[in-house]
């Protein structure tokens, strides 16, 4: 009964303390796990703060907006990079989010040679589908460049337990393919769009990461439905989420392209983008908020740069 005259709880930390550069297996399984437990509860989590500034600033700016939660930026004054935060928001600082909080595929917790893999996904009434965000992070026991602070670190903090007995961790990772139907439960052709090097194509059945082989380092892809004009709406490849609906009020689709309102910070510059299956193209648009906050532009064939 106590619990009636207080104020709901809206989230919390899911995760143990962040300390910068140091043994990323450490965190990021175990932050993606719990909040397994968030979302069911629908409570949304938080990762604890990060440095953009940290040598996987970008990874972890990416999984703290990916969770859907608060994004704490903790870099001392000065020292943040703000190409890297700019990713997580709108200009005017509103957080551009997914509809639910990232999770580990199933596959996670079955013996594989894969980077660890979380996904979640946008969902709008104005067009069919859902829009899958698909995250992978290079964590293998035995990388060359695991270090010696890692591993202590890891041992220390967990009371000595082997990282191994709380999630997947593979000796190597070397199988970069997503199976679209069993880990996603998409049936059917979708756009594949590599956030990273900005190329898209269509994938049937699988897709697939670009190899990224650094310790710690990272895939993402968008795959975009496609709509019945032939076309995948991406969104705004600028962000991390690419079709938030903090950014697109209403998109409307016509048999060539799709004409969008969107919602951002006065004079605040959108470039927007979309896919033709018909002929493997990109289209891009550009526009720039209003003074009242809200633009309008349209992306389509024969009205945008390819």
């Amino acid at each position: 009964m106590d619990a009636l005259d207080r104020v709901p709880v809206l989230t919390f930390r899911s995760s143990i303390d962040y300390h910068r550069d140091t043994s990323k297996e450490s965190y990021w399984p175990m932050f993606h796990t719990v909040n397994m437990l968030t979302s069911a509860i629908g409570i949304w989590p938080f990762k604890d703060n990060f440095w953009s500034s940290e040598t996987c600033g970008e990874q972890e700016a990416l999984i703290s907006t990916l969770s859907a939660g608060m994004v704490g930026v903790g870099d001392p004054v000065g020292e943040a990079v703000p190409e890297i935060l700019l990713r997580t928001c709108r200009a005017d600082g509103v957080l551009l989010k997914p509809a639910r909080t990232a999770t580990p595929l199933d596959a996670m917790f079955l013996p594989h040679e894969r980077p660890y893999t979380v996904s979640t996904w946008s969902q709008r009434t104005d067009l069919p589908g859902r829009w899958h965000y698909v995250a992978g992070f290079h964590l293998a026991r035995e990388h060359p460049d695991m270090s010696p602070v890692d591993q202590a670190f890891a041992l220390l903090t967990y009371d000595g337990r082997d990282l191994g007995e709380m999630f997947v961790w593979p000796d190597a990772v070397e199988d970069w393919t997503l199976d679209l139907a069993s880990d996603l439960g998409i049936q059917g052709s979708v756009v594949a769009y590599d956030w990273r090097s900005g190329a898209a194509k269509m994938a049937t059945g699988t897709a697939a990461f670009k190899p990224f082989e650094d310790l710690y380092d990272f895939g993402y892809l968008l795959l975009a439905p496609i709509q019945s004009n032939g076309l995948a709406f991406i969104g705004e490849p600028a962000k991390y989420v690419t079709l938030a609906d903090r950014r697109f009020a209403a998109i409307e689709m016509d048999p060539d392209g799709f004409s969008v309102s969107l919602t951002g910070a006065p004079g605040e510059a959108v470039a927007v983008l979309a896919f033709d299956t018909t002929d493997g193209s990109l289209l891009h648009a550009d526009t720039v908020v209003g003074a009242n906050g809200t633009g309008s532009v349209r992306v389509g064939r024969g009205d945008a740069a390819r």
